[in-house]
């Protein structure tokens, strides 16, 4: 079971020949986080309470690895408009890790960005659910198995990342696909949809994991009766 349209195709020769009497279900990924339903005037209170002197909150959501991009955000943001909070863990690499520190303390972002640390589930939906924008510009690039774009897609927020195979505005899901590394797309991204906020949309805010668990089950029966 693969969370990966097309996995089989990715892989290296060698391993799809050994896997080649294997059979692959695709099951897709859903948010590991729940939906913070918030009005207008509580979003708006919250978020004051992280941009103070800034207009806009930008969100970093995740495992900080070198892989995700997370320093790629005092590129696309703007430190004249924008305040950053990077929610997530460092992953182990010391120098990658007090690169990103930092810059959070030097000209120009100095006072306008934080490292949250890890938060409660609750903490961050509420966090992805006021953002004016959730930034995951990953080098390796995102897509449909990613729970950290599912997570923010699902509180309404816009989302930008990076994808090999999307590229554009996909209205339904509130995403920006940009160019991997293409930091002038992304800041003109940001710019023209930050603060948009996605419609009500039934297929993407039901309850998802019931759907999940009932596919693995298929599959379950089906290779157990046999």
């Amino acid at each position: 079971i693969v969370v990966r349209p097309q996995y089989r195709e990715q892989l290296e020769p060698k391993l799809q020949k050994l896997l080649e009497n294997k059979k692959f279900v695709f099951i897709r990924n859903a948010s590991a986080i729940p939906k913070k339903n918030l009005n207008a005037k509580e979003r708006l209170e919250i978020k004051g309470e992280y941009v103070k002197h800034q207009k806009r909150l930008i969100v970093f959501f995740g495992f900080i690895y070198r892989h995700k991009g997370a320093e790629l955000l005092f590129d696309i943001a703007d430190p004249e408009l924008d305040y950053i909070v990077i929610a997530g863990q460092f992953g182990g690499e010391d120098d990658y890790c007090q690169s990103i520190r930092e810059q959070i303390t030097e000209h120009p972002w100095a006072g306008k960005a934080t490292i949250a640390g890890f938060l409660p589930a609750e903490d961050v939906a509420q966090l992805l659910a006021v953002a004016d924008a959730v930034v995951l510009p990953f080098r390796s690039g995102g897509g449909e198995w990613n729970t950290s774009i599912h997570s923010a897609v699902l509180q309404g927020t816009f989302v930008l990342t990076t994808s090999h195979s999307s590229n554009g505005f996909d209205k339904k899901h509130n995403v920006y696909y940009a160019a991997i590394d293409n930091i002038s797309e992304m800041k003109a991204a940001l710019n023209a949809y930050a603060g948009r906020r996605r419609e009500y949309d039934g297929d993407i805010d039901k309850d998802e994991w019931v759907q999940i668990a009932s596919d693995h089950l298929s599959v379950y029966e089906t290779r157990l009766t046999k």
